[in-house]
């Protein structure tokens, strides 16, 4: 029987480790693949999306077929000026422009003007689909360093760990006491025929 339970105990570690690991690398390729996009979940970083959207809001990003994009949606785009960190704005005007392309204005809600370029298919990441309110705080945490996002992953799945193993010992002891009940009344009642 000790070695049923310390066998359960092993396989419910192992089960621990194997879903944290899908979890922190499997699970973001399973939604770039669902979401049909490289970046699913992105942290708002700024306030020209106001009321919209508010800083560390996280917003689901879908890919889209340019194609798809109405005048009014919220997308997300690279930055046409370079710089490393896409940009989240409002479609507000699709224009064909003299090459025939098409082009997209875009404004952030909280802004006066409309952005200072016309995006053309290749900038387009994809369409924000649903907003999760202030959750960013806690990625932020999570990203701010790589020494800080294992650190953190690390306590948790301890906790599970020890958890789980202060359980084991509670059962084993309960067992425990058990058999010795039971073997209590087994001696009681051959006191008794005695």
């Amino acid at each position: 029987m000790e070695r049923q339970v310390d066998k359960g105990l092993a396989i419910r570690i192992a089960a621990i480790l194997i879903i944290t690991i899908f979890i922190v690398f499997g699970l973001p390729t399973v939604f770039k693949a669902v979401l049909g996009t490289e970046t699913p979940f992105m942290v708002v970083i700024s306030r020209s999306m106001e009321p919209t959207l508010k800083v560390n809001d996280i917003i689901v990003v879908v890919g889209v077929d340019p194609d798809d994009i109405e005048v009014g949606d919220i997308i997300v785009f690279r930055n046409p000026t370079g710089g490393p960190v896409p940009i989240v704005h409002r479609v507000v005007d699709i224009i064909i422009l003299p090459n025939g392309e098409r082009g997209f204005i875009t404004k952030g809600d909280n802004n006066n003007l409309n952005d200072p370029w016309t995006l053309t298919d290749e900038y387009i990441i994809g369409r924000v689909v649903f907003v999760i309110p202030q959750l960013g705080i806690i990625t932020r945490i999570f990203t701010s360093s790589p020494l800080m996002r294992y650190g953190i992953i690390l306590l948790i799945v301890l906790a599970m760990i020890y958890l789980e193993y202060r359980d084991y010992l509670k059962r084993k002891e309960e067992e425990e006491v058990e058999e010795f009940q039971v073997y209590d009344c087994i001696e009681a009642e051959v006191e008794e025929e005695e």
